[in-house]
C-alpha cells in the first residue's frame, strides 16, 4: 500500500508511530516530504520500496532507518540541510 504524510508537520518524535503504522499496514511506498523531521533514527520495515524525505531538516542521510531498507528501490530526499 502507499502512505502519505506529507505536509503533516511531523518531526522525529513521531517516527516510531509512523513505522509502526507501515508495519502493520504493509505499506511499501512511504511520503514524509515537507514535514520537520531531523534524523531517520527510526528502522522502517524492509518492505519499502520507496521513500520521500524531501524538504526536511535532515543533515544526513546516516541511521538505522536506511540501513534497515534492503529493498529500497526509490529515495527522494532533495532540499533538505
Amino acid at each position: 500500500g502507499v502512505l502519505d504524510l506529507s505536509v503533516r508537520d511531523l518531526t522525529d518524535k513521531d517516527l516510531p508511530g509512523v513505522a509502526q503504522l507501515v508495519d502493520v499496514c504493509g505499506v511499501h511506498s512511504l511520503g514524509l516530504a515537507h514535514n520537520a523531521i531531523a534524523s531517520l533514527a527510526v528502522a522502517f520495515p524492509a518492505r519499502l520500496t520507496f521513500l520521500d524525505v524531501s524538504h526536511n531538516r535532515l543533515a544526513t542521510l546516516r541511521g538505522v532507518g536506511l540501513e534497515a531498507l534492503s529493498g529500497l528501490k526509490t529515495l527522494i530526499a532533495s532540499h533538505n540541510n
